[in-house]
């Protein structure tokens, strides 16, 4: 019996086990969120759409292949082309985002008595039940893009509602992405696996990754091909730089389709 009792606990500790994946720093990564997925390139982790993959057997494929999938889709603003687009109650779609056409800014203030909560918690369960490894939420730093976004969100609100995303993530077994949010980094960072940036290395501000990097995180960093000018395109020197501080680097071009270097 005593056996028996001993064996059925440890079964019920292996299936309520919170065990995401965790991605050391220098891992390679491909990002493409636009176009059929080249699987092809030669990187351990693909960050891809959440929507677009589910039905083409994407997310399948990749992991078949030993891939790690990060699925992306975006928690900070609305989007009117997605499948769940109209769960979105009209009073949390705020101003245009602009430079994206068919895309608003979200009021993410209130969010568990909005609803916001609960179509987020319904795109990571979509995520799990997917086979995605993790999931790169979007546009979390709403508070930086108050003068787009016309919202006044404060960085507290922000703070939460990342947490609450990162919280919810976790108990799904996913591993989750910080993308850019670079003020409230030394808050966050204990609470995600991995860092996203956009172009900090055009504005010399990049060290906010040594936080994960310390915490044997992987910090993943795009600069975009677009833009750079021709004259600074050194790759190899880019790339040099990055990779002494155990960051993993591409780069991009701005359509974000399969087109990459890898550092």
């Amino acid at each position: 019996m005593k056996i028996q009792f001993s064996l059925l606990v440890a079964l019920l500790t292996i299936s309520s086990c919170l065990c995401w994946i965790k991605i050391a720093p220098n891992t390679t990564f491909q990002y493409q969120l636009q176009g059929n997925v080249n699987t092809t390139v030669n990187a351990t982790v693909f960050v891809i759409d959440l929507f677009d993959n589910i039905q083409n057997g994407m997310i399948k494929q990749l992991k078949k292949q030993g891939k790690v999938v990060f699925c992306y889709f975006s928690a900070g603003s609305w989007e009117d082309w997605r499948a769940d687009a109209s769960q979105f109650p009209p009073s949390i779609i705020a101003s245009n985002y602009s430079g994206w056409a068919g895309e608003n800014w979200l009021n993410i203030r209130n969010f568990n008595s909005t609803g916001l909560g609960d179509i987020m918690k319904n795109r990571i369960n979509l995520a799990a039940q997917s086979g995605c490894d993790g999931v790169d939420p979007d546009n979390v730093n709403v508070f930086e893009n108050n003068d787009d976004a016309k919202l006044n969100i404060t960085s507290q609100e922000q703070f939460e509602y990342n947490t609450f995303l990162a919280n919810y993530a976790h108990s799904q077994n996913l591993a989750i992405a910080l993308k850019n949010c670079i003020s409230l980094s030394d808050q966050l960072h204990t609470f995600f696996d991995v860092a996203v940036n956009e172009s900090c290395n055009q504005y010399d501000e990049c060290g906010y990754l040594d936080n994960f990097i310390q915490e044997k995180k992987a910090a993943f960093g795009i600069t975009y091909y677009d833009q750079t000018p021709a004259k600074q395109r050194n790759w190899p020197k880019l790339c040099a730089a990055q990779k002494s501080k155990s960051y993993s680097w591409i780069i991009k071009k701005l359509s974000l389709e399969s087109w990459v270097i890898i550092c």
